[in-house]
């Protein structure tokens, strides 16, 4: 029988004995501007290893609907960042700038392999499945982060937010098809409208109203070559939420409720960010891959037993 099974076997990789080693640190400064705003600056640095998927994997990932191959000889990222933020924050008004630059060596990806005949690489016919090795180069990543609360008197219970962030990451000295870093979220703009009160009537305390939209940017810097990628379009998710602490006679807190509601339009979306969505086709739909999760209605209690 140990015959048999070593006829059978099958090495997935050879041994591997890396080290790795590094450091990490930052360093910063703060200056008060005036009595409302502030300034940072930051630098850090920063390391990671490879893992021993990334190293060592050798065969399909159901999570990823991938087949991988890994790379021993890659090496550890090292990144090198900048961070400047801008703070104002006034009794009905406040304001976040937070941007930022990264420049990452040895960054690690994977990218889809290519056949002889030009066609995706598929390493075992009885189960088709695109093969992606893993792979790494210099990469210099841009971004921002904005917010912006207002609360205006006299209705200071009142809150009208907006953010929106953005990040560009791209390979260094590469053709339009590799330029782009995979897997870079889109650009992302949000409003909320946000009720808040702390309290009302004899019983109801921290309560809430919110409305808000989410829309995420088309994604057209994506990551070309071998069809590794393809650009996501654009969406708007909308939600809303309401929740309350619910005291007695004592001012004890009795329970807390909570109901929100995500994606109440119901809208057929993909993140650009989802493997799943260059999963096959759906018979059952007509669509190519996994669509993220559709209309969401939650109900949350929590109750003091003390």
């Amino acid at each position: 029988s140990t015959v048999a099974l070593d006829s059978l076997s099958e090495i997935k990789f050879s041994k591997i004995q890396r080290s790795f080693s590094s450091f990490s640190g930052s360093i910063g400064a703060s200056y008060q501007l005036n009595k409302f705003s502030t300034f940072k600056l930051n630098f850090s640095r920063g390391f990671r290893a490879p893992n021993i998927s990334e190293m060592s994997s050798n065969g399909k990932h159901e999570g990823t609907l991938r087949y991988e191959y890994g790379n021993s000889n890659l090496k550890s990222e090292i990144s090198h960042q900048l961070d400047l933020a801008f703070f104002i924050n006034k009794d009905h008004f406040s304001l976040e700038l937070t941007p930022f630059i990264n420049s990452v060596f040895n960054y690690i990806y994977s990218e889809k392999i290519q056949s002889v005949f030009g066609g995706d690489s598929i390493p075992d016919l009885s189960d088709p499945t695109a093969a992606f090795k893993f792979t790494q180069g210099n990469a210099t990543l841009i971004g921002t982060e904005i917010y912006m609360d207002i609360h205006p008197h006299p209705l200071d219970w009142l809150h009208i937010e907006n953010s929106f962030s953005f990040v560009r990451a791209t390979l260094n000295n590469q053709l339009d098809s590799t330029k782009y870093l995979p897997f870079i979220p889109a650009p992302k703009y949000r409003a909320e409208l946000r009720a808040q009160f702390k309290k009302i009537g004899r019983h109801l305390s921290s309560v809430y109203l919110k409305l808000a939209a989410d829309h995420y940017f088309k994604q057209n810097n994506y990551f070309k070559a071998y069809d590794t990628e393809s650009a996501t379009p654009g969406y708007s998710l909308i939600s809303a939420g309401v929740g309350a602490s619910i005291f007695g006679k004592n001012q004890r807190t009795i329970f807390q409720v909570f109901i929100s509601g995500e994606n109440l339009t119901n809208r057929a979306y993909q993140s650009h960010l989802s493997r799943l969505k260059y999963a096959p086709l759906n018979p059952a739909s007509g669509r190519q891959g996994v669509y993220n999760m559709g209309r969401n209605l939650s109900i949350k209690f929590i109750v003091n037993l003390n």
